[in-house]
């Protein structure tokens, strides 16, 4: 939908659900393409086109805008929202959980790097 979005064409969705499921192999090679694509255009665009605004329809109604950059902020973010929010419904479970929170990562990745 986003991809659509940032060309400027309409895209054939109207739900945020698949119709159909992919296996996992589909869903690799799908996310690789589109990762080289929005990293592609990311390089591509200047500064002043990453501030353009994009108008768009919501599949559940309504007109959106947001910016080139923070569309593509949304896009490198989106799964970081379902993970804080699946800890958020785990919580009261006390389940045992690590930390998922981007500075932890950070310090988990560093460790790992001197180590």
């Amino acid at each position: 939908m986003f991809r659509a979005h940032l060309e400027g064409r309409d895209h054939p969705h109207k739900s945020r659900q698949r119709s159909e499921e992919l296996d996992f192999a589909q869903v690799t090679t799908r996310l690789r393409a589109m990762n080289s694509h929005f990293l592609t255009l990311a390089r591509r665009w200047t500064k002043a086109e990453l501030a353009d605004p994009v108008h768009f329809a919501f599949v559940g109604g309504g007109e959106g805008r947001m910016t080139r950059e923070d569309i593509l902020l949304h896009l490198a973010n989106h799964a970081t929202y379902h993970r804080g929010f699946v800890s958020t419904l785990l919580y009261p479970y006390k389940t045992k959980i690590r930390a998922d929170d981007l500075t932890i990562f950070f310090k988990r990745c560093l460790a790992k790097h001197r180590g």
